[in-house]
């Protein structure tokens, strides 16, 4: 275990391998099993695109000095070694993050302040537990006897709140009740195949243009406040146009998630400047925001705009 800084503790919490079966449903999670549910925690969360050029999409940490902008890359990078890319260090965080949220819900880190000649002067650590109690003051860890006895510690950890943060799924997005009414009937369209759809309907001769077409239509109903495409399962059954504004929505509410995560982190970076000094701020540049993505919507339905524009303007 790290030694503590002055100001505060090493590293509370303590990772371990869980059991991640399909059949254990932790805290009314995804089920692994059901795919269509699966393929779209995927896509969704896929927030800061993986493949880049320097004149499009990038994230930058304003108003700080290099050295301060590398601990700070550094302690939100999962790769546990000194990261000058700003880009690079927060998407590994925010997709890994928002796809936890779409998972569980919910997703914990603690902040972890380190000895000062180490790489970073603090980390930010993902708390993955199935059992977590959050008191007043402080987040109360359960885990197994075997875990606890193996590093010789109560099955209780108990961590300062002040010490932790947490990011829930936004409420500009529906919040919690809307995505687990969209993960259910995702699960439950995972359970339509060809085979039990044939085998059901007895009455009358199996049509799979039939099944098909009522597959692709549930998945539109279920996901139309996000517009997602089933990866583009069903873009033969719709114009040009429509599988436009349907991208076009989809982007439109991953920017407002992106955004969450922009605010929430900046939330972050001003708790670290109290007790570090950092004053940074981070910022996304080269994507569409929420009002831009509105007028490209509009300048579509008017027919302001040639079609192929239009798509390289939002396929970021």
């Amino acid at each position: 275990m790290r030694e503590p800084m002055n100001m505060n503790s090493a590293r509370r919490s303590i990772n371990y391998i869980r059991n991640t079966s399909p059949s254990r449903n932790i805290k009314q999670s995804y089920n692994r099993n059901a795919h269509r549910q699966y393929m779209f925690i995927e896509d969704f969360s896929r927030l800061v695109p993986y493949t880049l050029s320097d004149d499009e999409f990038r994230i930058d940490i304003i108003g700080i000095e290099d050295d301060e902008k590398r601990i700070i890359n550094t302690a939100f990078s999962r790769r546990g070694y000194i990261n000058n890319d700003t880009t690079d260090s927060f998407r590994e965080f925010i997709n890994n993050t928002a796809f936890v949220l779409l998972a569980y819900g919910v997703s914990y880190h603690e902040i972890v302040f380190l000895k000062e000649e180490e790489s970073s002067t603090f980390s930010i650590e993902s708390i993955m537990y199935e059992k977590i109690r959050e008191k007043r003051k402080e987040l109360v860890i359960t885990i197994p006897k075997s875990v606890a006895e193996s590093h010789n510690c109560s099955s209780y950890i108990h961590i300062p709140i002040d010490d932790t943060c947490k990011f829930s799924y936004p409420k500009v997005l529906g919040g919690e009740k809307n995505r687990k009414i969209l993960l259910t009937q995702l699960a439950e369209l995972s359970k339509m195949s060809i085979m039990t759809e044939s085998l059901h309907d007895e009455k009358s001769e199996f049509d799979p243009n039939v099944y098909g077409y009522k597959s692709d239509l549930l998945i539109a109903k279920v996901s139309k406040e996000i517009r997602w495409n089933a990866r583009t399962h069903f873009d033969k059954r719709i114009s040009e146009f429509y599988q436009l504004y349907r991208l076009i929505e989809f982007k439109k509410a991953q920017r407002k998630f992106l955004d969450y995560f922009i605010i929430e982190i900046n939330a972050i970076l001003l708790r670290l400047n109290e007790k570090l000094g950092f004053k940074g701020e981070l910022v996304v540049e080269g994507k569409p925001t929420v009002e831009e993505f509105n007028n490209l919507k509009q300048r579509l339905i008017t027919g302001d705009i040639d079609f192929i524009k239009l798509f390289n303007k939002i396929n970021i």
